[in-house]
């Protein structure tokens, strides 16, 4: 039997398609030069990441906000591939967020990863930075030494076993949209060094994916920005001699594709069964998908397969003038809110502050 694929899934958590190509030029163009296929019809099936991460990653509809207890019954992606494909997995991401909502809840039972999200959890004045070193960076780093320790085998006569890489860049998540540019170049050297790697394209099947589209910032609240909020950003490479190859994915990248065809898609790449009773919608990208596919067959909700329209809806209400502005987008408060307590940034009120400088010799002026 062929040896298992390599896979390395980096998910901009969130990440537009057209944003990726505004805010991320060196990555899109690495991406156009390397051959990846790009899906400009990937559709978001829900408004922020836990139903997109659930779907991407264990196919299952989400049925509440509690991501845990909503897919406890599924077998999430780095199961199956450890317990059934024997591969070697990791699970990192660059921020500290604990709610319901978001995957880092679930605690994946990945081989590494796990200690990263308390190096992460951390208080610090420079948002998105570790030191001088920005999140983005040390995850990159981090990810490209644990695909260059397991591409070299087991050592000491064992077998080389497959890798899982997920990685999880979630700077984007702020008013502002201008930190998903600092991603841009750890996200490009990281993929122009493996690339460079022998046996890497060969080898390794690759997701560069948006888990959801746009979900902050004033642009937003335009019908555009409505619209860039249903379409995420996915690339795909694979290996030329798997399954369909690169000819299957041109022709399915111009069909409407979802989060549940990512997931069937990474775990047929692996030669692993989906989990017994799954009845989500979704099919692999690597086999051939019907043209003109339906809504219903992508398993996407109307609001974001048709998302054009239902933006031109919103703005048609009656009573809202051509000017007015739209609800407000989420914000970023709501993520401080769900960074633990003991690791949230701890800014001095004026009486600490003044005792401070007071203490460290320097003079108060002014009022």
């Amino acid at each position: 039997a062929a040896p298992r694929p390599d896979i390395l899934v980096i998910v901009l958590d969130p990440m537009s398609r057209g944003h990726m190509r505004r805010t991320m030029p060196r990555t899109s163009r690495l991406l156009r030069e390397l051959g990846y296929a790009d899906f400009a019809s990937h559709a978001a099936v829900g408004a922020n990441s836990g139903p997109n991460q659930v779907a991407m990653y264990s196919g299952q509809v989400l049925k509440s906000r509690d991501v845990a207890s909503s897919a406890r019954g599924g077998k999430w992606l780095w199961d199956a591939l450890r317990l059934e494909g024997s591969y070697v997995t990791l699970k990192g991401e660059d921020g500290c967020i604990r709610n319901s909502n978001m995957m880092q809840l679930v605690a994946p039972r990945t081989h590494h990863g796990a200690h990263l999200h308390q190096m992460f959890c951390h208080a610090d004045h420079a948002p998105n930075c570790l030191g001088r070193t920005s999140g983005s960076a040390h995850l990159a780093a981090y990810a490209r030494g644990f695909v260059e320790r397991y591409a070299r085998g087991g050592g000491r006569g064992a077998a080389r076993a497959p890798y899982l890489a997920l990685v999880h860049l979630i700077d984007s998540h702020e008013d502002t949209m201008a930190l998903s540019g600092t991603v841009d170049g750890p996200v490009h050297d990281l993929l122009a060094s493996l690339h460079a790697r022998p046996g890497f394209a060969n080898g390794t099947v690759v997701a560069v994916l948006g888990d959801h589209g746009m979900h902050y910032g004033p642009f937003l609240s335009t019908r555009a920005g409505l619209a860039e909020n249903a379409r995420p950003a996915l690339h795909l490479h694979v290996p030329g001699g798997l399954l369909g190859g690169r000819g299957v994915l041109e022709a399915n990248r111009r069909e409407l594709t979802s989060p549940f065809d990512v997931y069937l898609t990474l775990l047929d790449a692996a030669g692993v069964e989906p989990w017994a009773g799954a009845d989500a919608p979704g099919q692999s990208l690597l086999r051939p998908l019907p043209a003109g596919r339906s809504c219903e067959g992508a398993g996407v909700p109307e609001r974001y397969c048709h998302p054009e329209a239902h933006a031109a809806k919103a703005a048609a209400e009656p009573g809202r003038a051509a000017c007015e502005l739209q609800e407000l987008p989420p914000s970023i408060l709501s993520f401080y809110g769900d960074m633990p307590l003991s690791h949230k940034p701890h800014l001095l009120n004026c009486s600490q502050r003044r005792q401070t400088l007071f203490a460290s010799g320097v003079e108060e002026r002014g009022g």
